[in-house]
């Protein structure tokens, strides 16, 4: 599938809100352009391009908070005993540590429980319940789950236990008996953002804890410090759970960004000296490929809770211990997934028909169960279909699913819930629990739901364009000016135009430790004088003949970027080459 070529979508023009913009708020068109292909209107654009901490939102806006905290304020003056139930991912260890923190500064009798991935699988259970009533925990507070757990809260409250839902996953019919359920997309909650990441909600029930007790809405003194490394876990996890990095999300991943280099916290230090990132700005880059999969790493691998570890380690000697063990973990997770992702790809290539395909689905008892995911990812972008990876163990197995723009697998499993154990998540990412007998109606009902929904044409690769630029119209202010745009992520991508055809200089050079990247210059022809603009396309080695072929002249979707070593000089991050 490789080798099949990427349909080029460009956004629609909008020639009068791009005028409006560049306008009012005296940017370049260009710039306006990508605001608005962002969804942007004139009056959003300044809290968008300079995002302010006073662009978060009162955390008492969240339905559910007014009765959460005085709860939780009663709970550590009598003394009960705490615990905070999260996930193994991300999202979830950074939101357990965050509310960990704070029950620490508060002096509170708290603990926290991740669930085992293999024998306890995801959320809240049964098991996990009962091993927190022998504890004497009477107050359950969960994070980044819990918004599906009906029965399992219903246990907990048989067990004498009050329960408060922190999550930020789709709602089930029915919600769970709990003193506050605090997720922003209930549908009698009005929050004005409804795409926070799990460690958002939690962030907000800490900050509105933090307020209680401090009296104000400005912090001080040890609650200040609280709030600083909140914040960068905040925007750590925000990037790292890939929700939209726009609105209140755009906050929390810029804030915490900058937060995270200065944090006290040993366990935050630690990381970022394992990864060679100490004393230096941070982007959503090192976040989403050297800081995440690193903390990802240890809940793929059955050492779930070493992320909170990590994070609650209280000198720096014992946070670089936890750093260098999840490094190792992370190792071995790089091996496992290159291995379990080949024998799935090769899979797909033996056992199904494409042509007649529109949602993979695989199955295999060898499969790890903690890459799934990735590999799940992995499958969906290079046959461009939504893709289901599950592994068994006995009777049922457990699996995930990752998408395609234009179809949500969260409603496609919702179709196929009579055939689930169980299933949650959201549009473009869901897990899910089945047995083995049901395997193949399930895979026969998703691709009934999808042929209704996604056509032969969305099942070719894509890629989504801003605009075209000619490398002439690239003046450095031009790419200072983009860098505006940043933190990039889901919901606000990196900026990626095209060129029109353009010609090649000189001879393309094939670079890297492994002679896999393509390094080469071209110039707009219709500028036969113009300066020639350095390119560099990352792991297209093999795209060495379409260049110097068809005349010396294509078609590049690229990125700018100001060359590190000389920022007077443009040059192009090339995701795409197209034959002219």
């Amino acid at each position: 599938m490789r080798d099949q070529p990427r349909r080029w979508i460009f956004a629609p023009d909008h020639p009068a809100r791009v005028a409006e913009i560049s306008r009012a708020c005296g940017i370049p068109e260009v710039l306006a352009r990508l605001l608005v292909n962002r969804g942007l209107s004139a009056a959003e654009v300044c809290n968008f391009l300079t995002p302010s901490i006073e662009g978060l939102h009162d955390p008492y806006r969240l339905h559910g908070m007014s009765e959460a905290v005085p709860r939780i304020r009663r709970a550590i003056a009598a003394g009960e005993k705490i615990a905070v139930f999260g996930d193994f991912d991300v999202d979830g260890s950074l939101s357990t540590a965050l509310l960990m923190l704070l029950f620490r500064l508060l002096d509170a009798d708290a603990v926290y429980h991740i669930p085992r991935r293999l024998q306890e699988g995801y959320g809240l259970n049964h098991e996990a319940i009962l091993r927190m009533k022998q504890q004497g925990v009477s107050l359950l507070i969960t994070v980044d789950n819990g918004i599906t757990a009906v029965a399992e809260a219903h246990q907990a409250r048989s067990h004498g236990m009050d329960v408060i839902i922190t999550d930020h996953h789709e709602p089930g019919e029915h919600l769970p008996e709990a003193v506050a359920v605090l997720n922003p997309k209930l549908d009698c909650c009005t929050y004005p953002e409804a795409n926070l990441a799990g460690v958002g909600v939690a962030f907000k029930l800490a900050w509105a804890l933090a307020q209680s007790y401090s009296g104000e809405r400005a912090f001080g003194g040890d609650f200040h410090c609280f709030l600083e490394t909140a914040i960068g876990l905040a925007g750590l996890a925000t990037i790292t759970d890939v929700v939209p990095l726009i609105g209140e999300n755009r906050v929390f991943a810029a804030y915490g960004l900058e937060a995270l280099p200065r944090s006290a916290n040993p366990g935050v230090r630690a990381l970022l000296d394992i990864c060679n990132l100490t004393n230096m700005p941070l982007d959503a880059t090192h976040i989403a490929y050297r800081l995440g999969p690193r903390l990802n790493a240890g809940g793929r691998l059955g050492n779930e809770d070493l992320g909170v570890r990590l994070m609650l380690a209280q000198s720096y000697a014992e946070a670089l211990d936890l750093a260098q063990e999840m490094e190792t973990e992370n190792k071995n997770r790089q091996t496992i997934e290159r291995e379990i992702t080949a024998r799935a790809r090769q899979k797909v290539l033996d056992e199904i028909d494409l042509d007649h395909t529109s949602v993979i689905v695989l199955a295999d008892d060898d499969f790890h169960p903690g890459v799934v995911g990735i590999v799940a990812s992995r499958l969906a972008e290079e046959f461009w279909r939504p893709a289901i990876v599950i592994t068994f163990r006995g009777p049922t197995g457990r699996g995930s699913a990752r998408s395609i723009p234009g179809f949500s697998i969260y409603d496609a499993l919702s179709r196929c819930d009579d055939m689930l154990l169980s299933f949650g998540g959201h549009r473009f990412a869901a897990g899910l629990e089945i047995h083995r007998d049901d395997l193949p109606r399930l895979r026969e009902r998703l691709n009934e739901v999808a042929g209704q929904q996604i056509s032969p044409v969305e099942l070719s690769p894509q890629l989504s364009l801003d605009a075209e630029l000619t490398p002439s119209q690239l003046a450095p202010k031009l790419v200072r000016d983009l860098a505006k745009l940043a933190p990039h992520g889901e919901g606000n991508p990196l900026p990626l135009f095209a060129t029109p055809p353009v010609e090649l200089v000189g001879r393309p050079r094939v670079v890297g430790r492994n002679y896999q990247h393509l390094c080469f210059a071209v110039r707009d022809p219709q500028k036969p004088d113009g300066p020639a603009v350095h390119a560099i396309a990352y792991n297209r080695a093999e795209d060495f003949g379409m260049l110097t072929s068809n005349g010396n002249r294509f078609r590049l979707a690229y990125s700018p970027r100001l060359n590190n070593r000389c920022p007077s000089y443009v040059e192009l991050v090339v995701r795409d080459i197209h034959t002219a």
